[in-house]
């Protein structure tokens, strides 16, 4: 399993042993992403436990051919309900029944959709999948779940977003979501054409390249208008052009922050965040309220593929940074720093909830946590202290650069009362 497959295994068989009840996962990615082949690697694994688990897609609940057509018809002219894909071309009621029969440890059929049908177009399989009595874990995977209608979209999709609106029917019955999130949308019409052109080595009926670029670009406005919104605790992952992803760039939610990959849209609202000089008075470099010092530490967290922006939940404002960086697959270490807050979020809940999203997050990859703090820096040395920190001799760290003016944290992965 990949070391992303491995990560959102160790997410999920911790909420599926703490659960008495079959856990619903949803596992939203973009068209052509791997969610097939996670979903199955993730089977495997979850059996390996002694686990029952079971996988399902939206694409299962498509209208069949006939419906479909039918509702074309119905639409003329509106390229989103021409083929399958779109809100309004699944069968809803098929999907509640068969996810609460699920849920409930009822039998039940699991539909399958065949894509190669009807020369690529698609149509539901004759053949069925019995599941009979209860499983520990349902899988449900779909391009667009968990999407929720927008207030303000395009013109071409107002009838699709107004019909996205019941597929609350089906969000109603997810108890955790996997949010495998594309850094490009246009990333979609790539993966696509190579999925379509396995399907025609591998002898089954495929749309020509054409076709898929004109069927896949149909689908960028909702990526660019639509995101995963819901109460489930979430797991989200961002996908490089390449399929894979940085473990060290999760977005991480708590009660009242939100951590997530920097970008470099972020300058100017993480410059104004950090151009406070009291923030910086007991750092190292305590010139970096300027922007031109500010600029260096910014373009180096793009850099890193670790680096966090932190967000204040209630008002939506960025308030901070900070980074995962020198992970060591040798000693299963990671350092977290890099790391500032604007001052009204000093000395409470914001510090010790933004480690502790880190710090829990690091828990499932590697054993230990490093922090290098500035010596005379007492407010950042007590924090890293209520977390648990030891300080250690610098030689002890597995730490590259230099360490004058500075004092070395571990914390163990055992020490993790302060993180609940």
């Amino acid at each position: 399993m990949t070391p992303v497959g491995q990560k959102v295994f160790s997410w999920l068989l911790a909420l599926v042993r703490g659960a008495d009840k079959p856990v619903v996962a949803g596992l939203s990615a973009p068209q052509g992403a791997g969610k097939t082949t996670l979903a199955g690697a993730l089977l495997a694994a979850f059996a390996e436990q002694g686990l029952r688990a079971v996988s399902i897609s939206i694409d299962d609940f498509y209208l069949t051919r006939a419906e479909q057509l039918a509702l074309a018809a119905a639409h003329p002219g509106d390229r989103l309900l021409e083929h399958r894909g779109y809100p309004g071309t699944h069968d809803l009621e098929l999907g509640t029944r068969t996810l609460s029969a699920l849920r409930e440890g009822r039998a039940v059929d699991l539909p399958r959709y065949d894509k190669s049908a009807h020369g690529g177009r698609g149509d539901r399989s004759p053949v069925v999948e019995r599941v009979v009595g209860p499983v520990d874990l349902v899988l449900f995977d779909g391009w667009m779940l968990g999407f929720e209608p927008a207030a303000s979209v395009p013109a071409e999709l107002r009838l699709v977003n107004e019909k996205l609106g019941a597929y609350q029917a089906w969000h109603s019955l997810i108890d955790v979501m996997v949010w495998l999130r594309a850094d490009d949308p246009r990333f979609v019409i790539e993966w696509r054409s190579e999925a379509e052109e396995t399907a025609r080595r591998a002898g089954k009926a495929a749309l020509s390249r054409a076709e898929i670029e004109d069927y896949a670009r149909r689908f960028i406005p909702a990526y660019e208008t639509w995101s995963v919104r819901g109460p489930w605790p979430t797991l989200e992952l961002h996908i490089r052009r390449d399929r894979t992803m940085s473990l060290w760039q999760p977005t991480l939610t708590g009660a009242l922050l939100r951590l997530r990959p920097l970008h470099e849209d972020d300058w100017p609202a993480l410059s104004s965040a950090a151009s406070d000089p009291l923030i910086w008075e007991q750092h190292p470099e305590p010139t970096r309220w300027k922007p031109e010092v500010f600029r260096t530490y910014f373009e180096s967290g793009l850099a890193c593929h670790g680096a966090l922006v932190v967000e204040d939940l209630r008002t939506g404002a960025v308030i901070g940074s900070s980074r995962f960086c020198e992970h060591r697959e040798d000693t299963r270490s990671v350092e977290i720093g890099y790391t500032f807050l604007t001052r009204p979020s000093w000395g409470g809940a914001h510090n010790t909830e933004m480690k502790a999203l880190m710090m829990r997050h690091a828990f499932t990859l590697v054993d230990s946590v490093w922090f290098v703090v500035g010596e005379s820096n007492r407010r950042s040395r007590r924090a890293v202290e209520k977390l648990g920190g030891l300080l250690r001799p610098r030689a002890s760290a597995p730490l590259e650069g230099e360490f004058d003016g500075k004092v070395i944290y571990r914390v163990e992965k055992p020490a993790t009362a302060a993180l609940r």
